[in-house]
């Protein structure tokens, strides 16, 4: 499926006039291909607003939404061929797994082509079609508001449109529910991708929470469309059975040929699954790549502190140029000169040999204890199996080395520590922007990063 989101903006009315709420700004998104994107994002931040307006369970204030070449706003939520899985799997509790899956289908009608006793279609002249046409004509030639030629042009094209539909019969078609058989099948199908044939007789109230998720997501499954949406479907989970099901959501993904698009607040979920992540905040997308080049070039601090666990290293730094070195200054007056060479681009601005206040940002994993490096004083270690997590504080802001081993550090020790200059991440003072390039050498601005969606 297509998928094109174009400046979509959603405000909810507010109490008074003037205290409207902008629940979504500006929101853009191409995908043209079968695609798993995946919204991410803290509590409150538009994804899920944007999903249900991809849904039509919410309107969309501005902007379009296009699918396969045809614009959606005012397109009933039934029309669009979506299935959406949601948070709390809402089944009916009433029903067996199988009439769960069945429900949806049985209450949906279909264009089926009226055959004459021989067994062939039967043609007539679309008298509706006729009609609209001959009303389209008529209002065009009435209006006032259009000029001569764009009038001439819009008749002409009408009427050649009127031409042919008052002269080619087409195919008689009637609006007819599934059979017993096709529904039988397709759940039948859906079932064994999922694993629950042995669940189709049971009742949700005897089912674990995995198995109601799967039932939620067969029910999807037996619609066949072209875009699946889920709302945070995991998150009702425990931790292993979320793994579990973030595995099988995956598997189904690439078993179907539909796009996926899946709505989490775990940036486990949004780093494993997605082919291309979305990450906003305050209803504003801040960056949309794919998972690795997020993780590796964040377009500016939110982005590079949400991936990533630990959360990433920040530290306020005075950067001053220096000839073939970057020179960085903490506020405790500890200093560390990294090689350009080995960094990253740099924006010009800061080339200038002018001292500019920066953020500096290098995750825990890319720290490691090194004799002559920054002071740092430890304050907990915490050993997780294989690794150790050391907790400290360098230049009055807290810092966290992810040591590849068990390493015993103890609370009021001094630690020294370094990082390699490959690894940095340069902010701008307000943290908005990256000052290095990406991977491709392209510096991002505001701008730029609604534009990566295209």
């Amino acid at each position: 499926m297509e998928l094109i989101l174009r400046d979509v903006c959603k405000v909810y009315p507010g109490e008074k006039k003037g205290r409207e709420v902008k629940a979504v700004s500006s929101f853009n998104l191409v995908s043209t291909k079968k695609e798993f994107i995946v919204f991410v994002g803290p509590s409150g931040c538009g994804k899920s607003t944007t999903l249900r307006m991809i849904a039509g369970l919410e309107d969309i204030t501005s902007g379009d939404l296009i699918m396969d070449g045809e614009r959606m706003n005012k397109v009933e939520a039934g029309d669009r061929s979506i299935a959406m899985v949601f948070q709390n799997y809402a089944l009916y509790p009433h029903m067996t797994a199988y009439e769960n899956m069945a429900f949806g289908l049985k209450n949906t009608k279909i264009e089926e082509k009226v055959l004459d006793a021989s067994g062939k279609p039967v043609y007539e002249i679309d008298k509706k079609n006729v009609a609209y046409l001959k009303r389209q004509i008529a209002k065009i030639q009435k209006s006032k508001k259009m000029s001569p030629e764009e009038k001439q042009a819009q008749l002409k094209r009408y009427q050649k449109a009127y031409d042919i539909a008052s002269t080619t019969p087409v195919p008689v078609t009637k609006m007819v529910h599934y059979s017993k058989q096709e529904i039988s099948a397709r759940i039948q199908e859906a079932a064994k991708i999922l694993g629950i044939e042995d669940l189709l007789s049971r009742k949700p109230k005897a089912m674990s929470g995995g198995q109601r998720q799967r039932v939620a997501l067969g029910r999807a499954i037996v619609r066949r469309p072209k875009l699946f949406l889920l709302d945070e479907p995991l998150s009702n989970l425990d931790a292993k059975l979320r793994a579990q099901m973030r595995v099988e959501i995956s598997r189904l993904y690439h078993a179907l040929d539909a796009t996926f698009i899946y709505v989490t607040h775990d940036q486990v979920e949004a780093m494993t699954m997605g082919d291309r992540i979305v990450v906003m905040r305050g209803g504003v997308v801040q960056q949309i790549d794919t998972p690795t080049a997020l993780f590796d070039y964040p377009a500016n601090r939110f982005v590079a502190g949400f991936l990533g666990t630990p959360q990433m290293n920040f530290f306020e730094v005075s950067l001053l140029c220096q000839g073939k070195a970057v020179l960085l200054a903490f506020p405790d007056g500890q200093k560390v000169s990294l090689p350009l060479a080995k960094m990253r681009k740099i924006r010009p601005e800061y080339l200038d040999g002018k001292t500019h206040e920066a953020i500096l940002g290098i995750r825990p994993e890319h720290l490691f204890f090194a004799e002559g490096g920054l002071k740092a004083k430890a304050t907990l270690s915490e050993i997780l199996g294989s690794q150790t997590q050391v907790y400290g504080t360098l230049s009055n802001r807290q810092i966290v080395v992810e040591a590849p081993d068990r390493v015993k550090v103890g609370e009021g020790e001094e630690m020294e520590v370094a990082f390699l200059p490959e690894k940095v991440h340069l902010f701008s003072a307000s943290g908005e922007v990256s000052i290095l390039a990406n991977g491709k050498g392209e510096f991002l601005s505001a701008p730029e990063v609604q534009k990566k969606g295209e």
